[in-house]
């Protein structure tokens, strides 16, 4: 089964092009039933979800985070509370719905702050309407990471424990595995472990 992203790095969704867009592309991809097809999004326009056609190969991926991560790193994105609304309206409509608890930061505080947002976010969202779960921790490619410590030097994030991984910074992995097993077992509370998605 080959697998397409579409616009990883764009939420066509947030903009009323993109949405029309997806309008028009969305009956073409259902006629490759081959090809399962994901589109991310942060976006809460749940209206959209009600009006574009069901197509069972392409699945809807809502990156969801605390509220506390939002707004200190999502800078005019959508609430959880909004995002989550729209999860539900998309689910409604029939569609399929991956959640993707994707950049997880490390900072002080967040372990509590993680636990309490994953029993949030199923106490709103029944796991079993949910196809599958994406999990990964932040990363960045270097030169732009460097760029952004330069411009918001005062933020905890750019003076975390991290280390290189190829071409990118990311937290140090005995922090990153610490913080997996963790929050691996909230999360198998919810979902089977095969529905449960590690990016690193």
């Amino acid at each position: 089964m080959l697998y397409i992203p579409l616009s990883h790095e764009t939420d066509l969704i947030a903009f009323k092009e993109g949405r029309n867009f997806l309008t028009l592309l969305i009956p073409e991809l259902s006629m490759f039933p081959e090809i399962q097809f994901e589109i991310r999004t942060k976006s809460a326009v749940a209206d959209f979800f009600k009006t574009v056609p069901v197509a069972h190969n392409i699945t809807y991926a809502f990156s969801v985070a605390p509220d506390e991560i939002i707004s200190a790193y999502e800078y005019k994105t959508p609430n959880l509370k909004a995002r989550l609304s729209a999860v539900q309206a998309c689910i409604s409509a029939g569609h399929s719905v991956r959640l993707c608890f994707d950049p997880v930061f490390i900072e002080p505080g967040t372990q509590e702050l993680y636990k309490k947002f994953f029993i949030h976010v199923f106490n709103t969202i029944p796991p079993h309407k949910i196809k599958d779960t994406s999990y990964g921790f932040f990363r960045m490619p270097k030169k732009l990471f460097r760029y952004c410590a330069g411009i918001h030097n005062e933020l905890y994030l750019y003076h975390a424990p991290y280390e290189t991984d190829g071409d990118d910074i990311t937290y140090q992995a005995v922090l990153r595995k610490k913080i997996r097993t963790e929050h691996a077992t909230l999360l198998e509370n919810y979902f089977p472990s095969d529905k449960i998605f590690f990016l690193d």
